[in-house]
């Protein structure tokens, strides 16, 4: 008797926390000066987090030189430059995206620039809302007191 209260109490606590999170909207944070942040997920309205995957080494592998059997992708750089790299795409890479993106909500982390990500990008079987190259990262330089930021 007493577990079927407990159980009864846990549903009626997750059923009340499950209706104030779709009353509470995410506040928005202010950016600091030049730098992006990482936007928030829309977890609270479709129940999904964030999932952030690095494109390099993790989802493909890039060369700038020939390799039988990768993919041939033209880049065009701001100035104007092209150049060849061959990409080849892990294994069942487009079944886990598939998977990954019913439960989360995917976004692709790179170093690399923008032109050079997004034809690689474009070629995934989804379509991912949030990206995040080069010039989305923060960089800190920290003195020997680890206090002072410059």
């Amino acid at each position: 008797m007493l577990g079927q209260i407990l159980a009864w109490l846990c549903q009626l606590i997750d059923q009340f926390i499950t209706q104030i999170r779709k009353r509470i909207r995410p506040r928005t944070r202010m950016e600091l000066r030049r730098y992006h942040q990482i936007p928030r997920s829309n977890s609270f309205y479709t129940g999904k987090l964030r999932l952030l995957i690095g494109l390099e080494g993790t989802l493909v592998c890039t060369s700038p030189t020939y390799i039988q059997g990768w993919d041939k992708i033209n880049i065009k750089y701001p100035s104007g430059a092209t150049q060849d790299f061959y990409v080849k795409h892990r294994p069942y890479l487009d079944q886990f995206l598939l998977i990954v993106s019913k439960i989360y909500d995917v976004s692709i982390y790179t170093t690399q620039i923008q032109e050079f990500a997004v034809p690689i990008i474009n070629r995934f079987c989804i379509q991912i809302k949030h990206n995040f190259y080069r010039y989305n990262h923060v960089y800190y330089l920290v003195t020997k007191s680890q206090r002072k930021q410059i």
